[in-house]
């Protein structure tokens, strides 16, 4: 069953707008993290999958994005302390759902900026969680993320906090879609499933441009969380499965194995790379969706017990 759902925020009231699909007698729970220029509702097919498996999903439109971003007319937009505050709406929900459903494993999964954000948090917090999925991730030595934190502090400081950079929306997103010519649309790169490319296009909710300061406030963060020792705070009997296409232009040639080592190396054992030949950025909308998801609800599976206490 699907329902929407609004809570407030607790750190500042802000209305947070979701999407929650229980099925009728749900083993466990899985929160979703979405990326950035997108939302809950795509998530929508996905979560119907777990549902028929006895999973239930919950998602929720991030600050600056989907149904949240709209009521606020705040799309693309950030104020300085926003990434923590999404931080804060990540410890909130997974409280909730905790509270809602205290028997059932929690699964925590992010795709691309949301991997971001939960890699972020759990360098912070250690709820009691069954699992972690980063999907469409990518990890960068600290040094390139201060390079890339600089540029977005020049157009901050050169345009305003508020402005759009044509310069920065091409220096991280303008270059992806060169892997793919001829090119369809702008946004080749996250499907080889036309359809799901279209649609994509089609949603005024997804691919907007987003502020200097977002660019600036997420690149901050992707410098802070990529030392080793903001890895090494991680919790390391918590289990990983990082998905991802080896055509992902995101984490190209081989971010997605980086991520990996980072992991192992922060000396956390249980680390699964799904990784599939040809698939671009979002494998749960590519081609061998099927084979995507069942694999990912097999490793659900075999984590829903034990719980792993990293409390």
């Amino acid at each position: 069953m699907e329902a929407r759902f609004t809570t407030q925020a607790q750190a500042d009231q802000t209305v947070l707008y979701g999407h929650q699909w229980q099925p009728a007698k749900a083993s466990a729970q899985l929160l979703i993290i979405h990326g950035m220029t997108e939302h809950s509702l795509r998530y929508q097919a996905f979560a119907q999958f777990l549902n028929q498996q006895g999973i239930g999903v919950t998602s929720w439109d991030l600050r600056a994005h989907g149904q949240t971003g709209k009521a606020t007319q705040s799309l693309g937009s950030a104020e300085t302390n926003q990434w923590s505050l999404m931080l804060k709406d990540i410890q909130q929900q997974l409280a909730e759902i905790s509270a809602k459903y205290p028997e059932q494993p929690l699964f925590l999964m992010g795709h691309s900026m949301g991997s971001f954000l939960c890699l972020h948090f759990l360098q912070a917090n250690h709820p009691l969680l069954a699992g972690c999925i980063l999907s469409g991730s990518n990890y960068q030595p600290p040094w390139l993320c201060h390079i890339a934190k600089a540029f977005a502090a020049l157009e901050c400081k050169r345009q305003g906090q508020n402005a759009n950079s044509a310069f920065l929306d091409f220096l991280f997103f303008g270059r992806f879609n060169r892997y793919f010519k001829p090119n369809r649309t702008d946004f080749d790169w996250l499907s080889r499933d036309t359809q799901q490319v279209d649609l994509y296009c089609q949603d005024s909710l997804c691919g907007f441009k987003v502020s200097n300061q977002f660019w600036y406030n997420m690149l901050s963060a992707l410098a802070r969380l990529s030392t080793h020792s903001s890895f090494c705070k991680l919790p390391t009997t918590l289990p990983f499965y990082i998905l991802g296409g080896d055509q992902d232009p995101l984490s190209l040639p081989n971010g997605l194995h980086k991520l990996s080592r980072q992991l192992r190396s922060a000396g956390i054992h249980d680390v699964t790379t799904a990784i599939y030949p040809g698939g671009r950025h979002e494998m749960l909308n590519e081609i061998n969706q099927q084979e995507v998801w069942q694999a990912l609800y097999q490793w659900l599976t075999q984590h829903t017990q034990p719980l792993a206490n990293v409390a």
